[in-house]
């Protein structure tokens, strides 16, 4: 009868430098892994994390970037074997830190060292480490990337420099504007219906929506298709026709609101 194999739970994490490089330790002198260890009995997983990590380093300035998520393998054995007597379930966290020095006391963890990112996985002894590592490194865990109001802003803000750029070269866009505020009119002196407001609101936003795309299409064609091109040509003219589409949809709205009221 196969035994078993005890359950645990460790925690660690994946911590850059400031240069990018990526935190690895030794493990009893025959293994190399993520910074890693059990959960200790009274500790939540960012707890055993943050400590394991400067037991196994040195490392104490940690600054959270985002939780990693879970993953099971057994644990590493003696000689970087595997040992099929312990599945660990580790979670995992992201960590920057502006240290460079690294001094481990962990005396089962005896060298840390700063690996490149494109190095780490064929460094890590255990399969499901490197399955990890990958997986991670493929999703692009730079810090630079990470959530932050700061960047949230700035989004908004490029967002709304392409409506004012959409608005300054585009006389459709015009055309449009004044056609929209004329229903708006209409729609304020007929007293529409919420349902009808409704409806003029997702017609004018699909309208807008196509012709700022179209126009978001004819920059990039005439930026890389400077010359004539009959696909660049097909693919303008699809555009075209894409907002030509929406503004007959609307065109009908309109008409299915109002004309009853005018005549």
């Amino acid at each position: 009868m196969v035994k078993k194999p005890r359950f645990s739970r460790s925690a660690g994490g994946i911590v850059l430098n400031p240069e990018g490089k990526v935190l690895v330790v030794n493990q009893n002198g025959d293994s190399w892994s993520l910074p890693k260890g059990h959960i200790e009995e009274g500790e939540d997983a960012f707890t055993a994390a943050k400590r394991e990590i400067g037991e196994e380093s040195g490392i104490t300035e940690l600054k959270l970037i985002r939780d990693l998520g879970k993953y099971k393998r057994f644990k590493i054995g003696r000689n970087g074997g595997e040992d099929r007597t312990e599945e660990k379930e580790i979670s995992m966290f992201l960590f920057e830190t502006g240290q460079s020095a690294l001094k481990p006391v962990d005396p089962e963890n005896p060298e840390a060292g700063w690996v490149d990112k494109d190095d780490v996985a064929r460094l890590l002894t255990h399969p499901k480490d490197k399955e990890f590592f990958t997986k991670m490194a493929s999703a692009d865990f730079d810090p630079k990337d990470a959530f932050s109001i700061e960047k949230r802003v700035k989004s908004f803000a490029h967002a709304g420099r392409g409506i004012s750029v959409f608005m300054r070269s585009t006389h459709n866009a015009w055309i449009h504007a004044a056609i929209l505020a004329a229903v708006v009119a209409l729609g304020i002196y007929f007293d529409i219906t919420e349902l009808e407001w409704l409806m003029i609101v997702l017609a004018a936003g699909l309208v807008f929506s196509a012709e700022a795309f179209n126009t978001a299409i004819e920059i990039d064609i005439d930026l890389t298709s400077p010359e004539y091109h009959p696909y660049a040509r097909d693919t303008k003219d699809v555009a075209a026709g894409a907002v030509l589409i929406s503004a007959i949809a609307a065109a009908v709205t309109g008409a299915l609101i109002f004309i009853p009221r005018i005549f």
